[in-house]
């Protein structure tokens, strides 16, 4: 299976630095620009290597970011799946990005915020999520239209990572990752 992982555009929280986590930040009006150049540049890998199938995030900026690739590619079918949203960090959403009280709770795996989730629990569910297209999705080539914690949690899905590289690992806005798995 070839997986392409995308993280949606620039949002509005991600400008104001603050943690945006499950709250459903739109994009920027750079963040749709991001969009849109990242979907020509999936454009041109579709024409070569045919991309069957887009998994978006419920999320606006995710589903904006998906829908504007599928747009500039013009026949790959989009579903939307729950599994991929990003992490809820409860209520430490909307804490600047750099609050060192949220930095060192997310940096505790089992910690639950608030009425959030864990990073225990939202690694598991991605794992699960990738086991699972794994199998429905074998021979085909499938893009994810997701966010940062996804990617982070593909990453180490299939790299080993300490604690400390898997909290420092960031995926730029509108990049785009390429894995065969």
């Amino acid at each position: 299976m070839k997986l392409y992982i995308v993280r949606h555009g620039q949002s509005e929280w991600n400008a104001k630095h603050l943690v945006c986590g499950s709250t459903d930040a739109p994009l920027t009006e750079k963040g749709r620009a991001q969009a849109a150049e990242t979907a020509e540049v999936i454009a041109q890998i579709h024409a070569e290597q045919p991309i069957d199938l887009i998994i978006a995030s419920p999320l606006q900026r995710a589903l904006d970011t998906g829908r504007a690739i599928q747009a500039a590619c013009g026949d790959i079918p989009l579903i939307i799946d729950d599994r991929i949203k990003e992490i809820d960090f409860g209520e430490s959403e909307g804490l600047s990005t750099k609050d060192q009280n949220f930095q060192n709770r997310k940096a505790q795996f089992p910690y639950v915020h608030g009425e959030g989730e864990s990073m225990l629990r939202f690694i598991h569910r991605i794992y699960s999520f990738l086991d699972d297209i794994r199998v429905r999705y074998a021979d085909k080539t499938v893009l994810l239209a997701c966010h940062n914690g996804i990617a982070r949690a593909t990453y180490s899905y299939v790299h080993s990572m300490t604690n400390e590289e898997f909290m420092s690992y960031v995926v730029k806005n509108a990049s785009v990752i390429e894995y065969n798995l």
